[in-house]
């Protein structure tokens, strides 16, 4: 899925290039597609790829082209780099704290495909204890995951892998996680 600006996850599948994976048979979903068209394309694809971009965008398209159910019934692989990552997860939070140009802090329901809460691009370096507070509530009622940048987290059934600096929101505060 793109982004706004109609960038078509080349960024995203450039990632996966560089370690050997190439897609052959590529297909976007975007403003200009039909709830027909998305729904025929996420049922026949083997890996479906959530690209970045801005988060908010990209949840409404999902909702208007009524993709939450059809994306949650398929056995595609589904990897979700950025804004796709994070509406990959339980729940999100849209805030300025995290970055987004709004007044308030709304909590968006995101796909579920996992049962936490994934954040991202937080400038950790020079707002760790900024975000720490905001998230604080949210650790409460979900597993609450945060990356700065160039990281991952692998879900396969109830085994989570860590790959680059990502930290859990535990009662302690930010606790980094083991690297794989």
């Amino acid at each position: 899925m793109p982004t706004e600006e109609g960038l078509i996850g080349e960024v995203e599948r450039s990632w996966l290039t560089a370690i050997d994976i190439e897609f052959h048979d590529i297909h976007t979903i975007d403003e200009y597609t039909t709830i027909e068209q998305a729904h025929y394309l996420i049922g026949k694809a083997s890996v479906i790829l959530l690209t970045g971009g801005d988060t908010r965008w990209q949840w409404q398209l999902v909702e208007r082209l009524q993709l939450r159910q059809i994306l949650l019934q398929s056995e595609a692989v589904i990897i979700g780099a950025s804004a796709g990552a994070i509406n990959m997860s339980a729940t999100w939070i849209c805030s300025p704290t995290f970055g987004y140009d709004v007044t308030g802090t709304t909590v968006y329901k995101g796909l579920g495909l996992s049962p936490f809460a994934m954040l991202s691009h937080f400038d950790l370096e020079n707002r760790f204890t900024q975000v720490a507070q905001a998230l604080t509530a949210l650790a409460q009622q979900y597993q609450v995951y945060v990356s700065n940048k160039n990281c991952a987290i692998r879900v396969e059934k109830e085994r989570h892998d860590y790959f680059g600096i990502i930290y859990e929101m535990t009662q302690q505060g930010l606790v980094l996680r083991n690297n794989t």
